[in-house]
């Protein structure tokens, strides 16, 4: 995927990487809070509350790409908000190489 106007900007918030892209999928739906990841032991969670449009993993709650219209916030239990100015991002949760196997990082 192409990066935007905002070439190499990205962003890091424990086990979650944002990358300014040039626009969504199709798949996007407008949501009143956008959730990059989800603790399943925790229940801990990266959140925006303002809103936009996201392409939704199939469970309806964890968002790949998203869209803000403004600058919003992105919080999570243990770790300091971060402002993600207005644009168009996907988001990537760390892996680790462990073996012959990728794992998710665990935040």
């Amino acid at each position: 995927m192409k990066t935007n106007s905002k070439a190499g900007w990205h962003v890091r918030q424990g086990d979650v990487v944002i990358i300014a892209i040039d626009k969504l999928s199709e798949k996007a739906k407008r949501v009143d809070s956008i959730t990059l990841a989800l603790g399943e032991k925790t229940g801990h969670h990266h959140t925006m509350f303002g809103g936009g449009l996201a392409v939704l993993e199939e469970d309806g709650r964890i968002a790949s790409e998203f869209s803000i219209e403004e600058d919003q916030v992105l919080t999570h239990q243990e770790h300091d908000p971060i402002t993600i100015p207005k644009g168009t991002y996907m988001s990537v949760i760390q892996q680790e190489f462990l073996g012959n196997e990728l794992k998710r990082v665990a935040d």
